[in-house]
């Protein structure tokens, strides 16, 4: 019975030591668990970051658009006839003719 009783000890410490090691996998997965939550949080935070960017994107699309309408569009041939004829008086009443950046049409 000596060898059996050897072979037992032998046994129940791989055993002991199994219980150890399953408790720190319980650990481990828990903890996995927990950051599964707070990666699926992030994800929502950022679909809903990509979807405010979207929006955004289109809101100063339309605004660019605004913005050429008038300065290049229906607006822009008063726009320019306004600028010449300030150009006109300025340098009727002696001045520096002020010097504006042309945009160039959308084709």
């Amino acid at each position: 019975m000596n060898g059996n009783g050897e072979v037992l000890k032998v046994l129940r410490g791989m055993w002991g030591e199994m219980k150890t090691l399953n408790g720190r996998v319980n650990g481990t997965n828990e903890r996995l668990e927990a950051l599964r939550g707070d990666v699926e949080a992030l994800r929502g935070d950022v679909e809903g970051l990509r979807g405010d960017v979207g929006e955004l994107r289109g809101d100063v699309q339309t605004l660019g658009r605004r913005i050429d309408n008038v300065l290049l569009g229906a607006h822009g041939d008063e726009h320019t006839e306004l600028r010449g004829r300030v150009t006109r008086l300025e340098r009727h009443a002696g001045l520096s003719p002020t010097r504006t950046r042309r945009r160039r049409r959308p084709s």
